[in-house]
């Protein structure tokens, strides 16, 4: 997610020592709940994290540096809860006001929360004096905590009062609300009409791929023992299909791996997001047909292993 001078991006595993650094830092810590200083435990928490749905972890970016995190959860209706707002000494003095209209952007033009819910420890009262000028109001109480809420026009008029700290929404190049596993990749038998002149099968967009096709290529002449894949994308779905002869596919998510054998022209490949692939196995004269989500951008792909697996928090 991307703001004027900041970037949000989920939280995984290789953050767990940069997170365990704010959250145990003697002055910020007074107001948080208590966190374990062992930094395997956070990691243990990362990994839960990524195979969860419900919320979103950031990490908080200013010049590819870490300098915070912010986390969304809590949902509940129409109002969204935020909080785990950590800002480490020596960040650039705006970064306070931008992070929390990014967090207000995202989370009612992205995700279309109308309002949003929050709690401040008792003591705590710059952050608190920050929420008031926002417009959040008090409407209870506990021993520790004070409970806030802030209305769909708080939100709105705070971002027109600080507007210079955030000229226009963020921009978010991939939401984090949906989590895929290899488990949702799977054959899919297509349309296959016998004729003794030949048969035809075909594909409908939306019909018999559970995405719109947006783009086809195809793998042709193909050398004996080469390799094709070595890759993931971030957002692209993608239905392979052996058009001629027969190829493997390797599919790995970094907690599992499952190998495909195609040599059907009416039997596709379904691939979602997130999941990385190496095709080999080609037969002779073999062609290898893809029908895709989106047109082509490099953006979209993870093609260092290790970076993938950073992304899937598993590193």
């Amino acid at each position: 997610m991307v703001g004027d001078t900041l970037v949000f991006r989920n939280a995984n595993v290789g953050d767990a020592e940069f997170i365990l650094s704010l959250r145990t830092d003697a002055e910020k810590s007074k107001y948080l709940s208590p966190t374990s200083n062992d930094v395997e435990t956070q990691r243990q928490w990362l990994k839960q994290y990524a195979e969860t749905t419900g919320q979103a972890y950031f990490i908080i970016e200013y010049e590819n540096e870490p300098i915070g995190t912010v986390r969304l959860y809590d949902a509940k209706e129409d109002s969204f809860c935020w909080g785990s707002w950590i800002l480490k000494e020596g960040r650039p003095r705006h970064a306070a006001m931008e992070s929390a209209l990014m967090v207000y952007s995202y989370a009612t033009d992205h995700l279309g929360f109308k309002s949003c819910h929050f709690d401040v420890r008792k003591g705590n009262d710059r952050v608190i004096k920050f929420h008031e000028r926002f417009g959040a109001a008090c409407v209870s109480e506990s021993d520790v905590d004070y409970f806030f809420t802030l209305s769909g026009n708080a939100i709105r008029e705070a971002r027109l009062k600080y507007a210079n700290f955030l000229t226009s929404t963020v921009r978010v190049e991939r939401l984090m609300t949906r989590q895929y596993a290899i488990g949702e990749c799977r054959l899919l038998n297509l349309p296959k009409i016998s004729d003794p002149r030949g048969n035809l099968t075909f594909v409908e967009s939306g019909q018999h791929v559970p995405f719109d096709i947006q783009r086809v290529y195809y793998l042709y002449d193909v050398p004996g023992g080469a390799e094709r894949g070595g890759h993931a994308h971030k957002a692209l779905h993608q239905l392979i299909v052996a058009m001629s002869g027969s190829f493997d596919v390797v599919l790995d998510d970094g907690r599992e791996k499952r190998r495909f054998h195609l040599n059907r022209s009416y039997t596709g490949l379904y691939v979602c997001p997130m999941v990385w692939r190496e095709l080999d196995n080609f037969s002779s004269g073999s062609v290898c047909m893809v029908l895709a989500s989106n047109r082509y951008e490099e953006s979209d792909y993870y093609r260092d292993y290790d970076e993938y697996l950073a992304a899937q928090g598993l590193k």
